[in-house]
């Protein structure tokens, strides 16, 4: 009888999500060159136990359908080889790895928007972006990768050609055994075709939170009351759990008004950034259906990194490291 009552609680405490590791994840920038333990020991401390690698290849989405990767004048990081070696590097210090393979246009525009007229045009595309994608998944393989991400903020190419990423899916599950996701854009991951065939659903979470100036944390966390409704009837509707592929402020004022945007001409502001941290984690991090997230991003060269005056999306010697260490340590 005893046996029973155990195995009932164990089976409440999983679909409550308690019996699952939180995904505590920082996505590390890639370098020129090879990392060392040095460069980890910030991130240990911190309490990631998850790393986000990003293996960029580059397009050119105005004059050619063809991808561009594994070259030489790429970071160390980014090379085929140079990841693999970073991907041992992380599991012998223990961190579990998402390989999350993203294409970087070379004129700046959002990859959202890549679209063709014309049937072959997309064909070659695909067969440039399969490529690619299993070049990455081979060393996924080789290393077991705990998890694999096929794609990120494709929406137009997600739309227009659903029958390619289905049977992309099935191949993938043919020879890789770690789990799946996409990194869907935070305005259109509900329009998803494919989420059921997944591990997890996965969101670039920069949402608009508040558009004032100086939002109190009763602001922020009112901004995100109808994001979470939305974010947990779909994680319902697929009963699978929410992962945030990506998520961040930058350090600069109204950081959670248009948190996607790059301007160079923000003001610094670091408590804005800290604040808007502190009402993410206090409306979702904890919630039974929420995996956890990649927080974007972090610098090898921690001393060097972030700091006074940076208004980029690190944390690194900000008041909000201070923010993610607490949630990250459970202190």
């Amino acid at each position: 009888m005893t046996r029973y009552i155990l195995l009932f609680i164990l089976v409440l405490f999983a679909a409550k999500g308690f019996a699952q590791e939180k995904i505590n994840g920082v996505s590390l920038v890639s370098i020129k060159q090879q990392m060392n333990a040095t460069d980890f020991l910030p991130i240990k401390e911190l309490g990631a136990n998850w790393i986000s690698l990003v293996p960029f290849c580059d397009f050119d989405s105005l004059h050619k359908n063809q991808l561009i990767y594994n070259q030489s004048w790429e970071y160390y990081g980014e090379r085929l080889e140079g990841l693999q070696k970073t991907i041992q590097q992380l599991h012998n210090q223990g961190f579990k790895i998402m390989l999350k393979p993203q294409i970087r246009e070379q004129n700046g525009r959002y990859v959202g928007h890549i679209d063709f007229l014309k049937k072959k045009n997309w064909r070659l595309f695909e067969q440039s972006y399969k490529a690619y994608i299993f070049a990455v998944l081979q060393i996924a393989i080789e290393e077991n990768v705990e998890l694999f991400c096929i794609g990120t903020e494709l929406g137009k190419f997600v739309k227009s050609r659903p029958k390619f990423w289905k049977k992309l899916i099935k191949e993938i599950r043919e020879s890789y055994k770690g789990k799946l996701t996409y990194a869907a854009n935070w305005d259109d991951y509900e329009t998803v075709p494919f989420w059921k065939k997944l591990d997890y659903i996965g969101i670039d979470a920069y949402f608009p939170i508040s558009k004032k100036k100086n939002p109190t944390p009763k602001d922020l966390l009112e901004g995100w009351e109808s994001i979470l409704e939305k974010i947990n009837a779909i994680g319902n509707a697929y009963q699978k759990r929410i992962l945030f592929t990506e998520y961040g402020y930058r350090s600069i004022e109204k950081s959670a008004s248009k948190p996607w945007l790059h301007s160079t001409d923000a003001t610094f502001d670091a408590t804005s950034q800290a604040n808007s941290l502190q009402a993410l984690y206090k409306a979702i991090w904890n919630q039974p259906y929420f995996a956890g997230g990649f927080l974007w991003r972090w610098y090898p060269y921690h001393p060097n990194a972030g700091g006074k005056g940076d208004t980029k999306y690190t944390v690194q010697n900000k008041v909000a490291e201070n923010v993610v260490r607490k949630v990250y340590t459970k202190q």
